[in-house]
């Protein structure tokens, strides 16, 4: 039981000085000692959950109008500004001093930053300098951007982390709190959940930072209700581009696996623009370059977030194609042939850009290359054997000609994934931890399976040495991030060849 004569915060004094707080009431040991004015700042109410102070008071009704009547609330002009919460003193020690944040964000920026950019390295660091006080919101990015730094031989500190983290979202949210930060932080939630096989908690989790998207209305800022002030530079606004197209890669790769779920994200409009030059992003050096939009061609260069996007858009295709009840089946096979040259051609792009560049160069690819591996397999997979799937159209033209070419291209994805397996140790070894994207773990796991269902049916049992090279990437990968040992169990209980259980 807490005791009562405990605050459950830190005094603002000890909080703005880093300083570790004793929190007696009504004055710490350290305020007695140097002999000044001791401020606790508000708590929780215990039967609301909600902060008591004026701003967020008056915060909260004007969040109650927006989603209640956002009529009214556009109306009056309004917009709501954001009450910087002071940060709880559990995810305060957790991160410690500002040097040992920026050490944090430096591991974050050096890994996952690589293969998710949504958090704006020039924005935070600019944050940090002028920061006094550490905010709620800023906290929980800082923590997340921590959490998925920590190194798999701290498995304990990161269950440790991650359920602070979780227990310190669920009361922002209690208290009102809503964000740009606060979608971004879940969003990494959401990617570490992912990424370690931690479900349904990672499904959950996405489908919360759809809705969240949504509240804020950075899914469709000319027309949605906007509940906070526009973006002040083109690096905010690029910035919340990027943690919406985070959102639905997400969304999208966590839907591949069972079928007949609705994507949480409404499908990507054409016209709707990529992620820019992470480069110049990064660095806050506005340049005049063309927008890509989503229908822009493979053919045009694109950097390597924008690749991850345009992947996850064709693989969002490829569930929807999937779960569609069609009326016209002739229509149903012409659109997954379709999907198919659409996909060849974007494949193509990738490996005709991953032969010009250098490992490192390449490795920022490989969730792109990844995900478009993950989109071939499903599109081929449902369409191989089409008496498993719909009893109706079965012999048409179309019918034939769609499973005609999965069975043919298949083979071809399954060499293409062989070789990108067994090429993939040397290239973590090159490129270091920066390259091992946890998008690339289903795409190894279904070739895997397919491989091994191929040697069941035909006993060519000379392929378990592709099965054999895509368990040992998977083992590698393993090594940072957990779902890969998910799989590899998976194929383990399933006894399939090289997987480890008759090696």
């Amino acid at each position: 039981m807490a005791d009562e004569n405990l605050s459950r915060l830190a005094c603002v004094s000890c909080h703005r000085q880093k300083r570790k707080c004793t929190r007696e009431l009504p004055t710490c040991q350290l305020c007695q000692k140097n002999r000044r004015i001791c401020e606790y700042p508000p708590t929780p109410s215990p039967e609301s959950g909600v902060d008591s102070s004026n701003a967020v008071s008056e915060r909260n009704r004007g969040q109650a109008l927006f989603f209640v009547d956002s009529y009214t609330f556009n109306q009056r002009r309004m917009c709501i500004e954001g009450v910087a919460s002071v940060s709880p003193q559990e995810l305060t020690d957790e991160l410690g001093n500002k040097a040992q944040m920026q050490l944090d964000a430096e591991c974050y920026f050096a890994s996952t930053h690589n293969f998710l950019p949504i958090v704006s390295r020039h924005r935070l660091y600019q944050h940090l300098m002028r920061m006094t006080d550490l905010t709620l919101d800023t906290a929980l990015v800082l923590s997340t951007m921590k959490l998925l730094s920590l190194s798999t031989d701290n498995i304990r500190s990161g269950k440790n982390l991650y359920q602070k983290l979780k227990r310190n979202l669920f009361l922002a949210e209690m208290q009102g709190e809503i964000s740009v930060k606060m979608l971004q932080a879940t969003v990494l939630v959401g990617l570490y959940e992912m990424a370690n096989g931690i479900l349904p908690a990672a499904y959950l989790t996405v489908g919360h930072c759809a809705r969240m998207g949504h509240a804020l209305g950075i899914h469709d800022r000319r027309n949605a209700p906007q509940m906070f002030p526009s973006p002040r530079s083109w690096t905010e606004l690029e910035e919340q581009r990027r943690v919406w197209w985070g959102v639905m890669v997400l969304d999208v790769y966590l839907n591949v696996g069972v079928s007949d779920r609705p994507l949480a994200i409404i499908n990507v409009q054409p016209a709707d623009l990529l992620p820019m030059d992470e480069a110049l992003w990064d660095a806050g050096e506005q340049t005049v370059i063309p927008s890509l939009a989503v229908s822009s061609s493979a053919d045009i260069p694109a950097p390597p977030f924008a690749r991850t996007c345009q992947a996850s858009h064709l693989l969002s295709r490829v569930v929807q194609h999937i779960n569609l009840k069609p009326s016209n089946m002739r229509e149903y096979y012409e659109e997954g042939i379709q999907l198919h040259y659409v996909l060849q051609a974007f494949h193509g792009a990738l490996t005709h850009e991953t032969s010009t560049m250098d490992p490192t160069g390449a490795a920022s690819l490989w969730s792109a290359r990844g995900i478009c591996y993950t989109a071939l397999i499903a599109l081929y997979d449902h369409h191989s054997c089409a008496e498993l799937n719909n009893s109706e159209g079965i012999g048409i033209a179309e019918q034939l000609q769609m499973q005609e070419i999965s069975l043919t291209t298949m083979h071809d994805v399954g060499v293409s994934l062989w070789e990108f397996s067994h090429g993939l140790p040397e290239a973590v070894s090159v490129v270091g931890p920066r390259a091992a994207t946890p998008f690339v773990t289903e795409c190894l796991y279904s070739a895997a399976r397919q491989y091994t269902w191929y040697i069941w049916e035909t006993g060519k049992t000379e392929l378990n040495t592709a099965v054999a090279d895509l368990v040992t990437a998977l083992r590698l990968l393993g090594c940072y991030w957990d779902v890969s040992n998910q799989y590899l169990s998976i194929l383990e209980t399933e006894g399939m060849p090289g997987s480890g259980s008759d090696l």
